[in-house]
């Protein structure tokens, strides 16, 4: 099966517009707007890690996601949303920032982290 046949989920991506400085010379508030709605794609958690404090232990799973090669999706965008292929029902809910895109031969893998 090809990466684009298993890419069964939609997603809504939005990119940070915001053209603006604040009083400190750095970029204003984020001004977040859909960039890419109804993008195909395929999410997924992979097997994580355990991570162990003391009599404390937590399994950390990371939340990836692939997508067509050439989708415009870079690092500092973030996801609002992953449904199934019609729409019809939320699958993750976001937003969810996007850490880092790296391609591959027939498609990019995104990797996913949570926004606080």
């Amino acid at each position: 099966m090809s990466a684009r046949a298993s890419m069964r989920h939609r997603c809504t991506i939005e990119r940070d517009v915001t053209a603006t400085e604040n009083p400190w010379g750095t970029k204003g508030d984020p001004d977040w707007r859909p960039h890419l709605v109804n993008q195909p794609c395929h999410a997924w958690f992979d097997s994580g890690t355990l991570v162990a404090d003391g009599q404390k232990v937590a399994q950390v799973r990371n939340l990836k996601l692939i997508a067509p090669d050439g989708t415009d999706i870079k690092a500092g965008d973030r996801i609002t949303s992953i449904t199934d292929r019609q729409g019809h029902t939320e699958l993750f809910t976001g937003p969810m920032d996007v850490e880092a895109v790296g391609n591959r031969k027939t498609h990019l893998l995104v990797m996913i982290g949570d926004t606080l």
